[in-house]
């Protein structure tokens, strides 16, 4: 079984794939894939770059994220033309991760605009108050308030999620997520 974890960024979904993988589950994190497919002269990195301009490459060679970041997260049209270049990349590296665990957990922000949530049999979506998504992509990205803020409405809403998504599970430091898993999987296993 393949099952999806979405949601916001700064929801908790890491969280919640932890509690998954103390099940059995194998996890597959599209942030990390997305590391990997946009590595130093990857075809996927090409591709960016001769999109977006060479002033988003660091002196190594890696792309500067956050500067990429700041420009796309301020302008619809760019983020699509980002997510349009790297999702086929990301896609293909977890479709072929995905079918080498029969227990598999895809945690994806995207799940749905990258068509990963074609691969899952159930899908679950994390959510979590604003001020709190804030505050953990703050201290997790060593980024600026604003900056946390502008990608957060740069993503979809809590509804988006909720009526695509088969189950929610609210991360918000004060609900038992590991016993919500529990939950989930006691529920497919009928």
């Amino acid at each position: 079984m393949i099952i999806g974890i979405t949601g916001g960024s700064g929801t908790g979904k890491t969280a919640v794939s932890l509690c998954f993988e103390k099940h059995g589950y194998f996890i597959i994190d599209a942030d990390k894939v997305a590391h990997k497919v946009m590595d130093r002269k990857s075809p996927c990195l090409k591709e960016v770059i001769d999109f977006f301009g060479h002033e988003y490459l660091n002196q190594g060679g890696t792309l500067n994220r956050k500067k990429l970041g700041e420009k796309v997260f301020k302008n619809k049209d760019l983020l699509e033309n980002l997510n349009k270049i790297t999702h086929k990349y990301i896609k293909r590296e977890i479709e072929f991760l995905a079918h080498n665990s029969s227990e598999t957990v895809i945690d994806a922000a995207l799940l749905f605009e990258s068509g990963l949530d074609k691969l899952c049999q159930k899908v679950v979506f994390v959510s979590c108050p604003e001020d709190i998504r804030i505050k953990r992509i703050v201290s997790r990205d060593g980024v600026s308030k604003k900056y946390a803020t502008s990608r957060i409405k740069a993503q979809k809403t809590d509804e988006f999620y909720r009526q695509r998504c088969d189950y929610e599970i609210v991360n918000d430091g004060e609900q038992n997520i590991a016993l919500k898993v529990e939950e989930i999987l006691a529920c497919l296993k009928d």
